[in-house]
């Protein structure tokens, strides 16, 4: 039973729940009728400490915490020249997903972005999977037209598909603030 939900900064004491979370949500690519999908969480590489330390180190990472317990996170990072806060990671346990969770903390990242006046936040996802593009489209989010798309998302989207990500699975989105 949740009785306690709360949000913090997430501390470097947090990186080894923070990668047990993030195994735990790619757990459900399984399900997915895809080959591909069905053995992402086993084939691609999921973040390692590296990340996860220089994340934190940027001050700009959250834990939603549940009875005290850390469930989820979402790490951030703020791209000055573009007035912007992309979301490189952003995961749910899989036992604490549809449990509003995962909104709350989005919102908790939106009402950071606009806070501090940032334009937009940007982020990276499948287009077809049911709680990646279209949960963040259900949130204010819109794909971006791939011609349109700066050096840094095209940058990141071609790491992505050089790590094995099928053609034109993966999008940008944004939300203007």
């Amino acid at each position: 039973m949740i009785t306690e939900i709360n949000i913090r900064k997430a501390t470097h004491a947090d990186i080894d729940t923070m990668i047990q979370i993030e195994i735990s949500a790619a757990m459900l690519f399984s399900t997915l009728p895809s080959e591909f999908l069905k053995k992402l969480p086993n084939d691609i590489p999921n973040r390692n400490q590296h990340f996860y330390n220089a994340m934190i180190s940027s001050d700009m990472s959250w834990v939603i915490c549940v009875n005290g317990l850390v469930v989820g996170f979402i790490c951030t990072t703020y791209i000055q020249k573009e007035n912007t806060l992309h979301i490189y990671e952003f995961n749910v346990a899989q036992t604490f997903q549809k449990k509003g969770l995962g909104k709350q903390l989005l919102n908790f990242i939106i009402n950071i972005g606009r806070q501090k006046g940032f334009l937009r936040l940007t982020l990276t996802t499948f287009k077809h999977v049911q709680w990646n593009a279209p949960f963040y489209a259900s949130n204010g989010f819109v794909i971006m037209d791939e011609t349109l798309l700066n050096n840094r998302l095209q940058d990141i989207l071609k790491e992505e598909h050089d790590l094995g990500f099928p053609d034109n699975s993966r999008c940008a989105m944004q939300l203007f603030l």
